[in-house]
């Protein structure tokens, strides 16, 4: 179980237990070449030089052959000044028929009485050394006592031979034996020491090698990226797992976070980013005061895929203060990856957008004539099949060139047609699409080349387009499931003919006023709508749907453009309201003409001069040369407009190309007055009973009377 859970440490904790178990046989193995080699030899040298010192000693002091007589050898105390209590043996051997013989000893046997006259055993390696001449030392054994000896050889002119000897029992070197002991405590002690250190040293790393464990089992299963951040902004040694997939970048030790940031960031973002963290990294600012102002809450990134597609994300980075001694030493850095949570919150809030317009929109259509909506309904589904037509045609024989730009224009004044009649009926979804629609047409129409795949967005948002007006044929199909009477089938003609007072309530009329009203208060204006003139329902419908489009163009254009602010009305003497004044009639000649009328600021040459040469049409030069009838006829001009920005209701140069190519079509003519500071008056001639062709042609706009303002 053990050898289990070892195979799981870590090299680190594995080293520091084989250190431990080497440590544990080094003090052992010590210990033991103390105790058994080097304390003995030691002890034996100790008592070898001094054994061999006494026995020079008493060769010395027994120099002359006198004192090798008999007499003197036979006193008992002769050597007892070198048996020190019995600690040490002397003996004066003299040789007798070849041995050599205890003349006189301090050595006893076991019954107490000296061993004079007993004998060194010749075949001892101490009896040879002396037999030879030589000098012996080492340890022998003398009655089952372990001795160290010294023997010399001792000669005399006499002819008198012996030895000197002289032993010191081992029992003797006690003191220096229990040196030696100390000395293995100390050993054993300072070994068990450090056994017993690495012994700590090692359950701590084991603590630590399970703390460290841990850790990493969280940033290996965490889906956050988490690491530390220090002073200088460089990212930690320890990192989650997921931090590198989180982020979308590698991660290695030491880099700056910042730097790493930087590319997927706006520059503002970035900035930001830099003095926020340093107000964290300042232990004198309150985390929770500077908390709401981090940058990286929510970001959104890009990304490139494996497969080469660009992938947004969105991050949310918060920071954490890490504090010692009451200053900020590091900061922890979570980054989570929150693209799941941001696309459903937008789709919650595209949802609830959708609810919203789903409501508005029935409440419009309830509200809304069924024949209007019926007429408006077939005019979207009938230019939306041209526009798909134009895009197929398009990507079948210009596939390499793309759309044409009188393709585009085409489609440009059919949008903006159906933005003007969706924005009088107040079908705000439908609005903003056809805007959206403009705005892809608009940027494709100004691009220099132009290929068949650039269509894929504008071809995306017509299906869209299709998508909302079955969304309203689908809510009119379910009011008429509720009601059971309602129908969006054009009524029959009433047999008798209306007053003028009916005429001004009738549908069109109504709608009319209520765009007006609608997009004056869009731009802080006011306004009053008066109509007189024919019942359009006894008009064809395509005559009808004419009229419609490019009054409401009307409408729109003389509020952007004309009218004046409430402000700038009271100061040049006219009514905070602005008038509108229209009216259409039966010509007896087979043609209806409609009037068109504002009281407005009329048009300024002057101002369309300076956008000419603005939008680059013309030089400075070329510009100043141009009539008062030109320039006026340059509001016809597809993509010219006077406003240097573009909005949901003009600064397209679409409206009036709109109306002047749908004047074409049907065979009609345009007329402009205008008195600059005063009024604008569009008069618009159109065929009762002549069909729509592509090819009819028919006279341009032309002026009526320019007259300057005084």
């Amino acid at each position: 179980m053990y050898l289990r859970n070892l195979k799981s440490k870590s090299i680190a904790t594995k080293l520091l237990l084989a250190s431990s178990l080497s440590a544990v046989l080094i003090v052992v193995a010590i210990v033991s070449f103390i105790k058994f080699s080097m304390i003995p030899r030691l002890t034996d040298k100790a008592l070898e030089n001094q054994t061999s010192a006494l026995a020079h000693s008493l060769k010395g002091i027994q120099g002359n052959p006198e004192q090798w007589s008999k007499e003197i050898l036979a006193l008992e105390d002769v050597l007892d000044p070198f048996s020190n209590e019995g600690q040490k043996v002397a003996t004066l051997f003299v040789l007798e028929n070849g041995k050599f013989i205890r003349a006189a000893t301090t050595l006893k046997r076991d019954d107490g009485s000296r061993a004079v006259g007993t004998a060194l055993d010749p075949d001892s390696a101490a009896a040879r050394a002396l037999a030879a001449g030589h000098e012996y030392s080492g340890p022998i054994t003398l009655f089952g006592r372990k001795h160290m000896a010294t023997y010399l050889p001792v000669a005399f002119d006499n002819g008198l031979r012996g030895a000197v000897f002289v032993g010191i029992d081992y029992s003797s070197a006690d003191p220096m034996l229990a040196l030696s002991h100390q000395m293995d405590y100390v050993v054993i002690g300072v070994g068990l020491i450090a056994v017993i250190l690495l012994g700590v040293g090692l359950v701590f790393s084991i603590r630590v090698e399970e703390a460290h464990r841990e850790t990493q089992d969280i940033f290996r299963t965490t889906q956050e990226g988490l690491f530390l951040l220090d002073q200088k902004l460089r990212m930690g040694t320890q990192t989650s797992h997921s931090l590198e997939r989180v982020l979308g970048f590698e991660v290695k030790p030491g880099n700056n976070f910042l730097e790493r940031l930087k590319p997927l960031v706006t520059p503002k973002t970035y900035d930001t980013t830099r003095e926020y963290i340093e107000l964290l990294l300042r232990h004198d600012v309150k985390e929770k005061l500077v908390a709401s102002l981090n940058p990286l809450d929510c970001i959104e990134i890009a990304g490139v895929r494996p497969n080469g597609s660009v992938e947004s994300r969105f991050l949310q980075i918060h920071f954490n203060r890490v504090m010692k001694s009451g200053k900020v030493t590091h900061l922890l850095v979570t980054a989570n990856d929150i693209s799941r949570q941001v696309r459903l919150e937008r789709e919650l809030r595209e949802s609830e957008r959708r609810v919203q317009d789903q409501m508005g929109m029935m409440v419009h259509i309830l509200q809304a004539d069924p024949r209007l909506l019926q007429d408006f309904l077939g005019n979207a589904t009938s230019s939306l099949n041209q526009i798909n037509e134009d895009l197929r045609t398009s990507n079948t024989r210009n596939a390499a060139t793309g759309i044409s730009t009188d393709q585009l224009d085409a489609m440009l004044r059919s949008a903006h047609q159906l933005k003007g009649d969706a924005s009088a009926m107040q079908l705000e979804a439908v609005t903003q699409s056809l805007h959206a629609f403009e705005t892809l047409v608009r940027d494709l129409r100004g691009q220099t080349k132009r290929k068949g795949e650039d269509l894929l967005p504008v071809t995306v948002k017509v299906k869209e387009l299709y998508g909302e007006i079955r969304a309203i044929q689908d809510v009119i199909a379910r009011i008429s499931q509720v009601r059971g009477v309602v129908s969006v089938e054009p009524p029959r003609p009433e047999a008798t003919s209306r007053t003028s007072e009916e005429i001004a309530q009738q549908a069109f009329v109504r709608q009319w006023n209520g765009f007006a009203h609608q997009i004056a208060a869009r731009h802080e204006k006011k306004v009053d709508l008066v109509y007189q003139g024919l019942d359009l329902e006894t008009l064809a419908p395509p005559l009808r749907d004419a009229l419609n489009s490019i009054v409401n163009q009307f409408i729109r254009n003389a509020l952007v453009h004309g009218v004046e602010t409430p402000a700038e009305r009271k100061l040049r003497g006219k009514s905070e309201a602005a008038h509108l004044s229209l009216y259409i009639s039966d010509q007896g000649d087979g043609t209806v003409e409609l009037s068109f009328r504002d009281d407005g600021r009329g048009i300024d040459p002057e101002r369309i001069r300076e956008a000419v040469v603005r939008a680059g049409r013309c030089t400075a030069e070329e510009a100043a040369a141009l009539s008062q009838r030109q320039l006026t006829l340059m509001i016809f001009e597809p993509g010219f407009s006077t406003r240097s920005t573009a909005d949901e209701d003009a600064g397209r140069g679409i409206g009036l190309d709109a109306v002047r190519e749908q004047i074409t079509r049907l065979g009609g003519r345009i007329r402009i007055g205008t008195t600059r500071g005063e009024y604008c008056h569009f008069r618009v001639q159109l065929p009762m009973r002549k069909e729509a062709g592509a090819n009819a042609r028919a006279p341009g706009p032309t002026n009526e009377t320019i007259r300057e303002a005084a």
